[in-house]
């Protein structure tokens, strides 16, 4: 809950009642876990190494754990957002880490018996940002977020679910400008940026010699 004076500005205050977690099923608890992970990936190399030792107890659900792990997201956000109030500066964007392909394999798996959830799918698209980077000579994080992912009881299965069809929504994603996406990358834990990449790229490197 957010409680703020006006809409146009920051809240005031947030409040999150942490005891509803143990409501949630393992799946969508592991789903929400998803964001704790990309916030790490970004602004917190600590708090990826934290989670990587506490992987088993944060998908067992246990209570005071999860208010930490609540606790640090939140503030990695305020700090994001904070930063750039009225996205002028790009650095709210970087909170889009895994969404450009996550969102359009979470599109894509609506037409499925079980679609994704959103963390699940954000998940994917995490490995698919890393893969992308690792591409164009960035750091090959793929295999350390896989680890974490499949230890928190996320999806990893990120071969299976590319297709030319899902990568199709690519190409609408909010983040284009004319021809290229701002496609957020981690250059190392704790350190992200935006780089300009076209769709046809995107889909060249994660579908390989697959038509597109």
């Amino acid at each position: 809950v957010a409680l703020g004076c006006d809409p146009r500005h920051a809240s005031r205050l947030v409040y999150a009642d942490v005891t509803t977690l143990a409501t949630l099923s393992d799946r969508d608890r592991a789903a929400g876990l998803a964001e704790v992970i990309k916030h790490a990936l970004i602004a917190d190399a600590p708090l990826l190494e934290f989670l990587e030792r506490n992987a088993a107890a944060a998908r067992a659900g246990e209570p005071e754990l999860l208010a930490e792990l609540v606790a640090r997201s939140c503030a990695i956000k305020a700090r994001v957002v904070g930063s750039d109030e009225r996205e002028t500066s790009g650095a709210r964007a970087l909170l889009n880490f895994g969404h450009t392909v996550g969102h359009a394999l979470e599109s894509a798996s609506h037409a499925q018996a079980q679609p994704l959830r959103h963390g699940e799918a954000v998940a994917l698209g995490m490995l698919a940002a890393a893969r992308v980077h690792r591409a164009a000579g960035g750091v090959a994080l793929e295999p350390r977020i896989r680890a974490l992912c499949d230890a928190v009881g996320l999806p990893t299965d990120l071969d299976a679910r590319l297709s030319p069809g899902a990568l199709a929504r690519v190409a609408v994603d909010k983040k284009r400008g004319g021809e290229h996406i701002s496609f957020v990358v981690v250059d190392e834990p704790g350190r992200a940026r935006l780089t300009p990449l076209t769709p046809s790229r995107i889909h060249e490197i994660l579908l390989g010699g697959r038509a597109q």
